[in-house]
């Protein structure tokens, strides 16, 4: 009789700290991947539209999203603007963000563009940038 009441307890203890040990975990939603696409420029009229694509989004919400933008003008220029950065023009996008190409029309701009790059500002505060790409406004 001992016998059975001590495998009894030990099956019992087996099942209630399994149960206790046993929590779900939530992962953590991925952070969107973004990609700077390249701009396109129509000469008439004068208007550069800024693109990008934002991929995995995972329901992240994102609080502002758009391109940073460096002039050409600065005698020093940052290769990989940052957002925050002095001298780095940021343009944002109207739209709400969505998977896939995301654009903005710039009518009549009047900063020659030198690097630029996406950017997202994450509910949670953190930022995640795009490519860089290097050109000039002609």
């Amino acid at each position: 009789m001992k016998h059975v009441t001590f495998t009894f307890f030990v099956l019992l203890s087996s099942i209630f700290l399994a149960a206790v040990s046993c929590q779900d975990h939530e992962i953590a939603p991925q952070p969107p991947t973004l990609k700077t696409i390249e701009f396109q420029s129509i000469s008439s009229p004068r208007t550069i539209i800024f693109k990008l694509e934002l991929t995995n989004s995972d329901g992240v919400p994102i609080k502002e999203y758009g391109i940073l933008m460096q002039p050409l003008n600065l005698p020093l220029p940052v290769i990989d603007p940052l957002y925050g950065d002095s001298g780095v023009t940021k343009i944002l996008f109207d739209n709400p963000a969505s998977a896939g190409l995301n654009s903005k029309q710039v009518p009549n701009p009047e900063i020659p563009v030198s690097f630029y790059r996406a950017f997202a500002v994450l509910e949670s505060g953190a930022i995640v940038y795009g490519n860089t790409i290097s050109d000039v406004n002609q």
